[in-house]
């Protein structure tokens, strides 16, 4: 299909004059008038209107034949052109042209490295300005105008690729980028095979990409395609061929197993002959067969095998015993906070969570139900979309806290009984199903306390004890070693805190938001408590010190968080509607991500975790 390319005429014709006027050779249009006995020079812009510049730019064309001063030869066949038209569109010429070179003086060039179908188009364009490019020869024109520096018409040929990008062309285009190293050209290619990866492996031309760039896009977070589609496609690049039997087996060991269906793994991989002649990609098969037929240990699985594709999102998760209606949405933000929808109803949102844990792929829900407070507890995959009742779950246990280490979980919040309601802790084995009541600390009867995990240890911070009457805010920080099951009691933050959250980054633990302030109030409940300034202060494990980093009004209540590399995710309800910030700890700041989260209801404490979301 050809495209007739107008280089707006009158602009190109402005940009050609005005470099003809800047040649040494060209005379300059002046008038000579005399102001008292002497000669008074007046420079007039001849580009008075752009008909006038393309009406002289046309008269340049006609005349070509005739008052040309230099011929160009490529094998053989001559392009007649004037040296001041060519140095004043092509840098390349300008250099040749105009510097101690050969060329200057010589009315025949012989260009090299050059086909004539390409220089001539271009050569025609300086003087028409149109450009005629079609498939067939924008690869010449593309090389000869980076040869000759004329960086318009290359992005005219970016331009023509962007417009007719599509499953059929992508990797031509590709291939035509890396050759002449237009980068631009080569990440749009990449982008477009990323996104239709599964159309584009369906084409003739998908076998000739090489496989380093297939290893590329699979480890590429942005490849979208499910594990099977990414199979079938190394199969079809494959083909039976021995010369690529060995590549095959190379990108077979990329593919993620654990997210087949087990039947599919056992039925069909398993009994692929590239499979069954590699002790390598057996061993993974049965890895993933194994991880299926173990579901218990499956949450403790941080393999690449099980790893889903795609940019990981940071997920709100709506939270908290509160009236009806239950089915709020569960709210997914992509990290960079341009992109945000709210998701499919969250699973627990017709019970009401009181505390959720992640797990690699796996979220932990505890909770009670709203009317007769029934506690609950299951395992939710994320991937699978399923749920898994625990069980042996302690009787009246509801969690306000649940942190991972290791191959448990920590839980420690409110026990309803037939002795009283009363303050519990408890260890539950993931890969066993089982539950360990241990012993409570003072720091366990607290409400809104924020807790995370460091090694072998739980650390728990702050947090009010306003359901004893009380109504004090605690600075407390204490930490339970999981190993010896001893509580031990650690420096006090310098800020009495509730509402806040506790995280670990490089070693390094933050409390965020919260902070004590004895001038304002807030109302919980029927309660009536100091209101919360914005701090951030940070606990070394090492000197066992806290150092106040920062004041910052974003951060005065935090009901969640998460951490993504050196960032802190945060969940504001301090002042409604919701809203999501993020903290740098590289850079201790603290910027908004989002605003206006009516979606997760004004009643509702939320959860935060990073997890992945393929179908964003």
């Amino acid at each position: 299909m050809e495209r007739q390319v107008e280089q707006t005429g009158a602009e190109k014709a402005r940009a050609l004059l005005s470099g003809l006027l800047s040649q040494d050779n060209v005379p300059i249009c002046e008038v000579q008038r005399e102001a008292e006995g002497s000669l008074i020079h007046v420079q007039r812009d001849v580009l008075t209107s752009a008909e006038r510049a393309l009406t002289l730019l046309s008269g340049l064309s006609a005349q070509r034949e005739h008052f040309s001063d230099l011929e160009l030869v490529v094998d053989g066949r001559v392009i007649p052109v004037q040296r001041a038209v060519l140095s004043a569109i092509s840098p390349y010429f300008e250099a040749m042209l105009s510097s101690n070179f050969k060329e200057k003086h010589q009315a025949r060039i012989e260009m090299q490295d050059v086909s004539y179908e390409g220089l001539k188009s271009i050569i025609d364009c300086m003087y028409t300005t149109k450009l005629e490019l079609t498939n067939e020869n924008l690869s010449v024109i593309l090389s000869t105008a980076q040869m000759l520096q004329i960086n318009y018409m290359v992005t005219e040929c970016v331009q023509f690729i962007k417009e007719r990008l599509k499953v059929e062309t992508c990797i031509k285009y590709l291939e035509i980028g890396e050759k002449f190293n237009v980068q631009e050209v080569i990440d749009m290619a990449h982008k477009f095979i990323l996104k239709n990866f599964v159309k584009v492996s369906g084409t003739e031309s998908f076998r000739r990409l090489p496989k380093e760039s297939l290893l590329e896009y699979f480890n590429d977070e942005l490849l979208v395609a499910t594990e099977q589609q990414i199979y079938e496609a190394i199969k079809s690049w494959y083909g039976g061929s021995e010369e690529r039997k060995e590549g095959a087996v190379e990108l077979m060991k990329h593919v993620r197993f654990a997210l087949f269906a087990e039947t599919y793994l056992s039925e069909t991989i398993m009994k692929d002959p590239l499979v069954l002649n590699s002790p390598y990609l057996s061993a993974l098969v049965k890895e993933a067969i194994d991880y299926h037929g173990n579901p218990l240990t499956q949450p403790l699985y941080d393999g690449i095998l099980d790893k889903p594709r795609g940019k990981p999102f940071v997920q709100i998760l709506p939270t908290g015993v509160c009236s009806p209606p239950w089915n709020l949405p569960m709210l997914s933000i992509c990290e960079d906070g341009e992109k945000a929808r709210c998701s499919q109803t969250y699973p627990a949102c017709d019970r009401g969570a009181t505390t959720v844990a992640k797990v690699n792929n796996f979220l932990f829900v505890f909770g009670c139900t709203h009317k007769k407070m029934v506690p609950y507890a299951w395992r939710y995959s994320i991937l699978k979309d399923t749920v898994i009742t625990l069980q042996n779950y302690p009787p009246g246990l509801v969690p306000t806290i649940a942190i991972n280490v290791g191959d448990k979980l920590y839980c420690f919040g409110s026990q309803f009984g037939v002795n009283g309601d009363g303050d519990a802790f408890y260890e539950y084995s993931i890969s066993h199903d089982t539950w360990r009541q241990l012993a409570s600390n003072e720091i366990c009867s607290f409400d809104s306390t924020a807790a995370c995990a460091h090694q072998d240890a739980v650390y728990v911070a702050g947090g009010n004890n306003f359901r004893n009457l009380r109504l004090r805010t605690s600075n407390q920080f204490h930490a339970y070693h999981c190993k010896e099951d001893i509580w031990e009691v650690k420096t006090p933050m310098n800020e009495a805190r509730d509402t806040h959250a506790l995280e670990v980054v490089e070693d390094k633990i933050y409390a965020v938001g919260g902070a004590l302030s004895s001038t304002e109030f807030r109302t919980i409940g029927h309660a009536r408590l100091p209101a919360l300034q914005p701090s951030v202060e940070i606990f070394d494990t090492h000197s066992n010190q806290w150092t106040l980093l920062m004041t910052n009004e974003a951060v005065s209540s935090c009901t969640s968080s998460c951490v993504v590399g050196n960032v802190i995710y945060l969940v504001s309800n301090a002042n409604l509607p919701i809203k999501v910030y993020r903290y740098s700890t590289e850079c201790n700041e603290v910027q908004l991500v989002r605003d206006g989260l009516e979606c997760l209801g004004p009643e509702w404490y939320q959860k935060v975790i990073y997890a992945p979301c393929p179908d964003f």
